[in-house]
């Protein structure tokens, strides 16, 4: 629970930043770090959270992308190669979509 509560804050940043200018324009993307600063602002990350990713800020990021970013939130490279920071990055139509699909259920 506490890991989908940390990709819904990261969904909630990086859905109210500014669309990159080159690239898809349903696709908003921030840096690792900058992310993890959202975090730390928002989400008030407990201090086991923070060692965890002290020690590993990458593997921390991708580990909460991977398990909880259901295909609205990956983690990429920017660019051709790996000399580019961890960015994470949301694809706003899927985001959209699930959030009017939880919204008919709701109603019915």
């Amino acid at each position: 629970y506490r890991q989908a509560q940390l990709a819904g804050e990261l969904a909630v940043f990086l859905g109210n930043r500014k669309p990159m200018k080159s690239g898809p324009r349903d696709i908003w993307s921030a840096t690792a770090k900058n992310c993890h600063q959202a975090l730390m602002k928002h989400a008030r990350l407990t201090s086991n959270e923070k060692a965890a990713y002290k020690n590993d800020p990458d593997g921390w990021m991708q580990q909460l992308v991977q398990s909880q970013g259901r295909g609205v939130l990956t983690c990429h490279h920017p660019g051709n190669g790996k000399q580019q920071p961890l960015a994470v990055k949301c694809n706003m139509v899927l985001l959209v979509a699930m959030a009017m699909a939880a919204e008919r259920q709701q109603e019915a």
